[in-house]
């Protein structure tokens, strides 16, 4: 039975209880109330007839005030009524003939003060009529208001139960297909099964992305490690094999080492998902240290870098990946300029930080500039490198809410920018 008609069932039963009890007190309150009217009705008939006895040497009577009283009453409402001695033998009747059998008719007995007694009886069958016609009544409204609200819970639980039919759906999908991509339709409703949809869908982007990055991993590795690993073992097969001398073959050894070292960070870089971005970092101190490694990397070029230094600006983050993120910039702006000057700098302003890093070098074709951050992506297949360090710089970016731009300059030259939200700022 599915989950829907079981919760449809489960409302139609609790409804079915609440108006059965609702019934059945009804019609205990309805009936006590026609009780106490009898009660009531039979008590004055009975004052009437003990107020209105006469008695003389005929034997006992009713005034004339009673018996006209008495003989309405006992006209409509079917009373009667007998004056009974202390041997119960009946001395006065009142309203025809006393009923032997009182199972049809409601009883009420009182003892004079003069020793007599005295019966009245009023006949029930309107009475019980009256009660057959409200239970009829009753189990008619009982019935109708449950084939209604049946109805009505059904058609609201099938409405209800939308968002779990489309997570269970979009679940089945998942497991049978492995797209990580279904989603649950969310409705405007601010309720438990929207917000449970929502956190579905939050989940499967979670897990999607997740995935994602495990297989551009897998990919880049492969992609990015075949060639060095395979040139590891060629060189070494022939230092095995004695063709080349090992003095020969170690500086390629490490050469190829460092270029797998540098390419598994930068995966590592890529693949990472949550950051650490609660350090409180100096980002001018950052950037100078960057620039005093760049550098000795420069150190043998022609090259000549400068550091527009500003008061010190500091920033939430994460100190070692935006370290990461400038080295990858200056190493690229050494990569490609040939000569002349490498300036970066540093700006505080009312609503961002600015970050540039310019060189003199030849620039970047217009078609290329939005590739750029492309993981294994090169504008120049001359250069070495495996097109990770712009993809890097992209990714540790956008971790920390900055936007990064690349621009040719109007003369010559090439500019990359890095802009931190002013709210980043402490």
């Amino acid at each position: 039975m599915s989950f829907s008609w079981r919760i449809s069932l489960f409302v139609v039963f609790a409804l079915l209880i609440s108006m059965i009890t609702q019934s059945v007190l009804s019609f205990w309150l309805f009936r006590q109330a026609l009780n106490e009217d009898l009660h009531q009705d039979l008590e004055r008939y009975m004052l009437i007839i003990e107020q209105g006895i006469i008695q003389s040497d005929q034997g006992l009577s009713l005034d004339s005030d009673a018996l006209s009283v008495v003989s309405e009453f006992s006209a409509y409402a079917n009373g009667r009524a007998r004056l009974l001695d202390s041997r119960d033998q009946p001395l006065l009747l009142v309203g025809g003939i006393f009923p032997e059998d009182t199972s049809n008719w409601f009883v009420l007995k009182r003892s004079l003060p003069s020793g007599l007694k005295l019966e009245a009886v009023m006949n029930t069958r309107a009475h019980n009529v009256a009660l057959n016609d409200y239970l009829k009544v009753n189990l008619f409204t009982l019935i109708l208001l449950l084939i209604s609200l049946g109805v009505l819970g059904f058609v609201l639980t099938i409405r209800l139960l939308k968002p779990i039919r489309n997570l269970q759906q979009s679940v089945s999908e998942v497991s049978n297909s492995a797209d990580l991509s279904s989603r649950v339709k969310v409705g405007k409703r601010d309720d438990e099964l929207s917000r449970l949809a929502q956190s579905y869908n939050r989940m499967m982007e979670k897990l999607e992305a997740y995935f994602e990055r495990e297989r551009l991993f897998t990919r880049y590795a492969s992609h990015e490690l075949r060639n060095p690993v395979t040139a590891l073992r060629l060189q070494t097969d022939a230092a095995l094999a004695g063709t080349l001398p090992v003095a020969n073959v170690l500086p390629t050894l490490k050469r190829e080492l460092q270029r797998i070292s540098n390419t598994l960070d930068s995966l590592l870089v890529l693949a990472r998902d949550q950051l650490n971005l609660k350090e409180v970092c100096n980002l001018t101190q950052i950037v100078s240290e960057s620039v005093d490694r760049a550098r000795l990397l420069a150190a043998d070029t022609s090259l000549f870098i400068t550091f527009n230094q500003t008061d010190e600006v500091y920033i939430k983050g994460d100190h070692a990946l935006l370290a990461r993120m400038i080295d990858n910039l200056l190493e690229n702006a050494i990569k490609y300029s040939p000569a002349g000057e490498i300036k970066v700098h540093l700006n505080k302003r009312a609503d961002e930080i600015k970050l540039a890093v310019e060189d003199q070098g030849p620039g970047v074709a217009k078609e290329h500039l939005a590739k750029l951050s492309t993981p294994f992506y090169r504008a120049s297949p001359k250069k070495n490198g495996a097109g990770l360090g712009l993809a890097v710089v992209q990714h540790i970016a956008r971790a920390h809410g900055a936007t990064l731009k690349f621009t040719n300059l109007p003369s010559t030259g090439f500019e990359v920018s890095l802009s931190f939200p002013s709210k980043e700022t402490l």
